[in-house]
Order: structure tokens, then sequence, then C-alpha cells
């Protein structure tokens, strides 16, 4: 009954590990959508993780489930105490079930490496759009601003001094 509930876990963790793998390599691509500043193909990945992100939450519902579960099985976890590090534990003192741990155990590191990874590209694009947002913001400040008195020069280096009442602003607000 445990190894039964156990394989089941271990099929839930590799199909979460699956997903994962797949939203890193979605997080690459919107990496790249964001440094060509290609917007729609930004976009396009987005509604591809949203999608994703609902079927890595149905797995976790049901790796949920079989964790419950397993806290009923084994009376050496304590409810609330059941995680993947218990239970590869737990299994230590198991010989018969030492195939199992060994599985778990590696799908353990396997995935939180994973996590890691997709932490941290995350926190990339993170930046780079934080950055992307501060360019724009920049830009738009000058093309609203437009040229400052003076700002321009005459043939011999001087400041010009009038622009002969007409607006000093790269785009006519008045439109």
């Amino acid at each position: 009954m445990i190894a039964e509930q156990i394989d089941r876990l271990c099929e839930v963790l590799s199909a979460l590990e699956s997903r994962h793998r797949q939203l890193y390599q979605m997080a690459e691509e919107k990496q790249e959508a964001i440094i060509a500043v290609e917007i729609d193909d930004l976009m396009e990945v987005v509604e591809r993780e949203e999608e994703l992100l609902e079927d890595i939450n149905d797995l976790e519902a049901r790796r949920q489930s079989l964790s419950d579960k397993l806290t009923g099985s084994i009376e050496e976890i304590e409810p609330g105490q059941f995680n993947l590090s218990a239970l590869i534990e737990y299994l230590e003192n198991e010989s018969i079930l030492s195939d199992l741990r060994e599985k778990l155990a590696a799908q353990q590191d396997s995935l939180q490496n994973l996590l890691q990874d997709l932490e941290r590209l995350n926190e990339q694009n993170r930046e780079l759009l934080l950055e992307a947002m501060k360019f724009n913001e920049f830009s738009l400040k000058v093309l609203l601003q437009g040229a400052t008195p003076n700002s321009t020069y005459q043939p011999d280096g001087s400041g010009r001094e009038d622009n002969g009442g007409q607006s000093s602003s790269i785009i006519d607000r008045r439109a």
C-alpha cells in the first residue's frame, strides 16, 4: 500500500519536473523576446506559460493529496511535518523500499536544482523588464519635454536665444 502511494508520488513528481522544464524553456524564450523587444512574442509566451501553470497547479494538488494519504499511512511522520526529506529519511529505515527511496531522492535533487535555475532565470527576466521600463520612461520624458531653451547651437557654437515663439517640444502636445 505505501509502496504504491510512493510510486504514484514519484509519477507526479516526474510530471512536475517535466512541466517545470517546459516552464524553464519558456522563461528562456521570454528572455530572448525581452532582449529583442519582441512584444508579440513575449505575450504569446506568457499566454502559453499561464496554461502550463494551470497544469502545474493541478499536479501540485495531486502531489498534496498523495502526501496527505502518505502522512496518514506512516505513523513516524507527524501530520504537518510531511515533506520529501522526511519521507526519504523514513525510507532509509525500510530496507524493502530502498529503490523507492533512491528514486525519490534523485527526483528531489533534480527538481530542487531545476527550481533554483528557474528562479535565477526569472530574476534575470524581472531585471531586464525593469531596465526596459526605465528606458521607456526616459524616452517618453525626452519626447514629451523636447529640447530645452538654448539646447541647440548656432554655427559659431553659441546657444540660440529664441526659437521664434515656436514650441521646443519634439511632440506637439496640442495635437
